[in-house]
């Protein structure tokens, strides 16, 4: 097994004692699905923050983006276009969907979709 010192690490997961607590406090208390204390706390900041009258706190990043798609009305045969400095679950709701994900490559520099590839890819679909 190679060792972790040779890796190099996207993002490493980091927890403090409040997110600890928080985590245990789940436990503890059995709240460790969509509703709880917690969840409905996470979703009244959100609409205090944002002006929205509601929020919807989800399991994960993909969820989101798979309600983001749904939202965005991408239907069978739609071209969505998609970083391909990402992981799978970026492409993934939009062929949840019926879309077909369109690859885009990076800029070096900034790691966002190059913009000269996404007027090659849009023009190419045209």
């Amino acid at each position: 097994m190679e060792s972790s010192k040779n890796k190099v690490w996207l993002s490493t997961p980091t927890y403090h004692k409040e997110e600890i607590d928080y985590i245990t406090e789940a436990i503890e208390t059995n709240w460790k699905s969509t509703v709880g204390e917690n969840i409905e706390e996470v979703e009244r900041l959100i609409c205090e923050k944002t002006g929205s009258q509601y929020a919807v706190a989800v399991i994960n990043g993909t969820a989101a983006l798979h309600l983001a798609v749904m939202e965005a009305g991408v239907k069978p045969g739609d071209h969505v276009f998609c970083s391909d400095m990402t992981f799978c679950a970026t492409a993934n709701p939009v062929v949840y969907a019926g879309g077909i994900p369109v690859l885009i490559d990076s800029e070096y520099e900034t790691w966002n979709m190059n913009p000269a590839a996404k007027k090659y890819a849009k023009s190419s679909l045209s």
